[in-house]
């Protein structure tokens, strides 16, 4: 309240005067007395209006002030300086370990914090950059890649069978067309061997590719060489031969012969790529792609095993650091709490000693109430005698004092009985502020220190309330009376400076904060409005009531005492110093630690599914494609591609069988790598399959297939059956019953066969079997699918894979970022900042607070022995 005052009516004599008075005896603060005195006496000499009444009362005061507790004496004096210098040396000494605990709890918590930090950083750092980044997105990249050429080699060998049609049949315009389209697809199969090349990353990769050797045959002069190359050169030399091919001058390749030893550089090229598109470098791609899918494969073990690692190393970090937290936040908290403390403080005092004290507290009440019953009774009369001047009734009104005793209630009787009779008169013509309804909310009727630790003052069974004393901050007012109506109107005018102020004094002040302090903690005062509206029966019937009573006759009961200010604290303890908030968030930084490792890993999981369906995705659409160039081979068996029919039919029949094969995995499971097929896991691609929908057309509605009419609009897996039943009648007519059972295309040939059989060097060209294009339904509607519905839908599928294989990365690696930062935020910002730091620093500023309650003893009235025990209390 005084401080409040200060701040509206800091030129205010009276007031400064009282504020030294009570910073000098109650909060035993000679400094700040002094320095309130020298202002309002600085203030007095600037005013020369000062009334002599504020004078005496003024010398009043100081005589008091220096007679306060000590009997005025100069030895006194000493003493209180001595006492004060000696509280003050040892000030830092209270609740040394207190203070030194609740920094090394900080201390560990930060080098706790840093270490959890630093391993979820590690985790995400290897999640996001390594697992997601580098290896899972990069691996998948090489799989589509890979596969993409392998459909491009096959595609090769097409076109040169296109271009030797164009050529035989004088059609110079298609010829032209086919070269480019060749060239450009050549050129295309370099630069997708050169990517390999500078994105192998996996070991195994780099050593299959430029470590490991591969037989091709070369054509040479007159001859056929074995040669071994690396992957690397062997895909280099597919692509420079292959466009060596297709630059064949129209003149040359007109011509049927194919004699190594009569034919250019260029036209060998065409031998080189039947003789090793399909035996030597399709194989060593489909090689080099399945050690990535198996390499996806250990990114989930290794997925697997960090998301372990992870959740149980940050599991166990994360319960370490809050128990950690909630063992030394239960003890160091509630030892540090100032009104805890002070409250063991008084109750463990000697009785002489709170004798002491309590006489000291109760002469300074009395002196400081006497001071302000005079400025009352003195303001009650000055402005009396204002409303009387103003009403124009002067000293005649006395004599219907008979007859209204009321209105002369002023000019006799007790000062209280006028202070409470003033103040009701008066109720809304002054501001006044009532020190009951301020800071502590306690009312009048509480026991006083003297009552609670002098024995001579029992404890009343029903106390008498005394009325409730008011600062009274009037103004310069004006009251015109309205005899009609009985009411009063106040005119108020800005006052800087009120005339009178009242020495703020009562129960709320009585005695020293520390048993102001032992009142609010056993629950004898109350801090809320519902608690101050309660009755006098059920807060002396309350839990805390009966200790504190309990307490007071007999302060032996250490157990009690202690539960009982754990009780009454912890209901006034602020919410981040509270355990259920720390086990709240400790339960949602352990929930959040989790989800960060695990649940962007199921995105990986996902991709490793997803890699073997890509994967044959795009060894379907290189299977179809083979089963056309070998199904026209077939039909044409002019020794172009230099096998013989039986082997043709072998590889035909070996093409249909792996077509069905990766088919029925891809769609539903259980082979090839794939564990889910795409039936269970893609609705887009079961909409592709069996509606009729064809989405990679211009009009996705028109489903209309000329050559096969009862396939149309039907779905492509039905296009994927006819074309298969198709490839199968092609096979039955022109072709062999196949020998043994074919298991790669690589051993299509016995050991020793020679590459230069007669029947091999020349090509015998009989023009009437390509009728058979044009007159077969089953060989038209597949040499159409080349680029017809079925490569279109496959290629289609393969993009819609590799789509949601992007879609995949990228929801991981955006999952996984923003969990990580929510982790971060939680750890550091709302607990570490908001919560934990929120609680050290209220620990420490709890400690500073005790030992500014600690000196505002008055020791200076003590022993030397009596000093000691207080001291002994906190520095044993």
């Amino acid at each position: 309240e005084y401080k409040i005052l200060l701040y509206k009516y800091p030129t205010s004599t009276e007031l400064l005067y009282s504020w030294s008075s009570f910073a000098d005896s109650i909060l035993n603060n000679p400094k700040e007395a002094d320095l309130a005195r020298k202002q309002a006496q600085g203030l007095q000499d600037d005013d020369a209006d000062v009334p002599p009444e504020a004078a005496l009362q003024v010398e009043l005061e100081q005589a008091e002030a220096r007679t306060a507790g000590s009997g005025g004496t100069s030895s006194s004096d000493n003493r209180r300086g001595v006492m004060i210098r000696q509280f003050a040396n040892w000030k830092k000494a209270i609740m040394r370990d207190e203070e030194r605990q609740l920094q090394s709890l900080a201390t560990k918590v930060l080098v706790g914090l840093m270490i959890i930090l630093a391993f979820a950083t590690t985790g995400f750092v290897v999640s996001d950059f390594i697992l997601f980044k580098s290896m899972a997105q990069k691996e998948m990249h090489m799989i589509t890649t890979i596969g993409d050429m392998r459909t491009s080699c096959v595609s090769i060998a097409f076109y040169l069978r296109d271009l030797i049609i164009a050529a035989w049949f004088y059609d110079k315009g298609k010829y032209t067309t086919i070269q480019q389209q060749g060239r450009m697809l050549s050129e295309h199969i370099s630069e997708e061997n050169f990517f390999i090349r500078n994105h192998i990353a996996v070991a195994e990769a780099d050593e299959y590719f430029n470590v490991k050797t591969f037989q091709a045959n070369i054509p040479k002069a007159g001859r056929w060489d074995i040669v071994n190359n690396t992957l690397w050169e062997l895909g280099n030399d597919f692509s420079r031969r292959s466009d060596l091919a297709f630059s064949t001058t129209y003149e040359e390749l007109k011509s049927h012969s194919f004699h190594l030893a009569n034919i250019s550089d260029a036209k060998r090229g065409i031998p080189y790529v039947w003789e090793n598109f399909f035996r030597s470098v399709t194989p060593a791609y489909e090689g080099l792609v399945s050690i990535y899918v198996h390499e996806m494969d250990h990114v989930g073990h290794i997925t697997n095993m960090l998301v372990t690692v992870m959740s149980i190393v940050n599991g166990v970090l994360l319960l370490l650091l809050t128990a950690i937290v909630l063992l030394g936040m239960r003890r160091l908290i509630r030892d540090a709490e100032h009104k805890r403390v002070v409250c063991l403080l008084a109750i463990s005092l000697p009785k002489p000693t709170v004798k002491k004290l309590s006489n000291f507290y109760r002469e300074n009440e009395k002196r400081l109430r006497v001071l302000e019953d005079e400025d009352v009774e003195r303001t009650m009369m000055e402005t009396a005698v204002r409303d009387d001047d103003d009403t124009g009734h002067g000293k005649d009104d006395t004599a219907h004092s008979a007859d209204a005793p009321q209105d002369n209630w002023h000019l006799g009787g007790s000062v209280r009985e006028g202070k409470s009779k003033w103040r009701e008169s008066n109720n809304g013509s002054s501001r006044m502020l009532s020190t009951n309804d301020t800071k502590s909310g306690v009312d009048d009727h509480r026991l006083s220190a003297t009552q609670v630790f002098d024995d001579s003052h029992p404890v009343p069974s029903a106390p008498e309330k005394e009325p409730s004393v008011n600062l009274v901050v009037p103004h310069s007012t004006e009251r015109a009376d309205n005899e009609e109506n009985g009411t009063s109107q106040l005119m108020s005018s800005s006052a800087q400076k009120p005339e009178v102020v009242a020495t703020p004094v009562g129960p709320t002040f009585v005695g020293s904060y520390v048993f102001n302090t032992i009142s609010l903690a056993l629950g004898r005062g109350s801090v809320s409005t519902a608690e101050r509206r309660s009755s006098e029966r059920a807060r002396r019937n309350s839990t805390l009531g009966m200790v504190g009573e309990f307490v007071l006759r007999d302060a032996r009961h250490d157990q009690i005492v202690n539960a009982a200010l754990d009780k009454s604290m912890a209901k006034r303890r602020i919410w981040f110093n509270r355990r259920t908030i720390y086990v709240l968030c400790s339960c949602i930084l352990l929930v959040l630690g989790v989800m960060g490792s695990s649940f962007p890993s199921r995105n990986l999981t996902s991709l490793i599914h997803l890699a073997p369906i890509v994967d044959n995705a795009g060894r379907r659409e290189e299977l179809a494609r083979g089963v056309i160039v070998f199904a026209r081979e077939l039909v044409m068996a002019d020794g172009l591609c230099r096998h013989s029919i039986q082997e043709l039919s072998n590889a035909l029949r070996w093409l249909i069988d792996e077509l069905k094969s990766v088919d029925n995995a891809i769609r539903l499971g259980d082979g090839h790598g794939i564990g889910v097929g795409a039936d269970k896991r893609n609705k887009e691609h079961n909409e592709v399959m069996y509606t009729p929908i064809c989405p990679w057309r211009d009009d996705p509605s028109d489903c209309t297939i000329p050559e096969k009419q009862a396939a149309s609009g039907k779905g492509l897996q039905f296009l994927t059956l006819t074309f298969l039943d198709a490839a199968e009648s092609v096979l039955a007519r022109f072709g062999l019953p196949p020998k043994g059972h074919l298991e790669d295309f690589e051993h299509l040939r016995e050991p020793g066969y020679d590459h230069n059989q007669p029947e091999f060097l020349d090509i015998n060209v009989e023009l009437t079997r390509y009728a058979n294009f044009t007159n077969d339904a089953d060989l038209k509607f597949v040499s159409e699918s080349f680029h017809g519905d079925l490569f279109q839908g496959y290629k289609y599928i393969e993009l819609m894979f590799e789509r949601e294989m992007e879609v995949i990365l990228h929801q991981g690696i955006e999952e996984n970022d923003v969990l990580f930062s929510l982790y971060v935020v939680a750890l550091l910002v709302v607990f570490y900042f908001s919560i934990f730091r929120q609680s050290i620093h209220r620990g420490l500023s709890e400690v500073e607070a005790c030992r500014a309650v600690i000196m505002q003893i008055p020791t200076y009235v003590l022993s030397n022995i009596e000093g000691a025990v207080i001291q002994e209390h906190f520095v044993p």
